[in-house]
């Protein structure tokens, strides 16, 4: 689906058959009841957009398979199904019962709307062995557009490459959520960065017990994820 006028859908392109592989790394952080502890772990996805559908309210959408392995030398397994749509309004992804604005047209510099505004920000996600508020103080907006740059091994001309902040709130003392997204025209996300952490000093009821401490340090639970481009069709 492309609409006449360019209002940046074609960085969110939904075409059967496509796919696209990423190395994650990721970092889950895990205080339950035993000090703080991390378990890192390195993997691969795969993204392919599947059929085209039509959802209940009469929308078109596409499912999309995510496959994971956890060496470039290992089989892929399917780990679940997820569905994409966009229209002249926005771009949407849902997982389970959450619904994400992933994109919200016509895009630009300095387009706002708010990822999560489909999503209670109260609801907890399980993380490790513990939940946290993961969709809470969240605000999107674009930082560069039809820009250009590089993203792993691959570089992306001008004007091909579209950086979106989905979340930023780093000054927080309690709660870290940065998320920041890179996409390219016809391509997809090519890139995605995001940390999902709260302190310790939440539970201790002083934000001055982790004062001069950074997240890795006064993290009791939540993740980072680093998600890179490796290949594509």
């Amino acid at each position: 689906m492309h609409f006449p006028e360019d209002i940046g859908d074609g960085y969110y392109p939904l075409e059967p058959g496509k796919f696209l592989e990423y190395r994650v790394d990721s970092i889950i952080f895990d205080d339950a009841g035993f000090g703080n502890k991390t378990d890192t772990l390195s993997s691969y996805i795969r993204e392919t957009i599947g059929e085209r559908k039509i959802d209940g309210a009469g929308d078109t959408i596409y499912l999309v398979e995510r496959r994971w392995r956890r060496s470039i030398t290992d089989p892929w397994l399917l780990v679940n199904l997820f569905t994409a749509g966009k229209n002249q309004f926005e771009a949407i992804r849902k997982e389970g019962n959450l619904r994400f604005q992933v994109l919200k047209f016509p895009l630009g510099i300095n387009q706002r709307w708010r990822m999560t505004s489909y999503i209670n920000p109260q609801v907890e996600v399980p993380i490790g062995s513990e939940t946290l508020e993961a969709y809470n103080y969240w605000d999107s907006k674009v930082l560069a557009y039809d820009s250009s740059g590089m993203v792993g091994t691959f570089e992306f001309e001008e004007p091909n490459l579209m950086v979106v902040s989905q979340a930023s709130n780093d000054e927080d003392p309690l709660y870290l959520r940065n998320v920041r997204e890179t996409y390219v025209r016809d391509l997809g996300l090519v890139y995605k960065e995001m940390e999902i952490l709260d302190s310790r000093c939440i539970r201790l009821g002083d934000p001055s017990l982790c004062a001069g401490q950074e997240w890795d340090e006064k993290a009791e639970k939540g993740f980072k994820l680093r998600q890179v481009l490796v290949d594509h069709n």
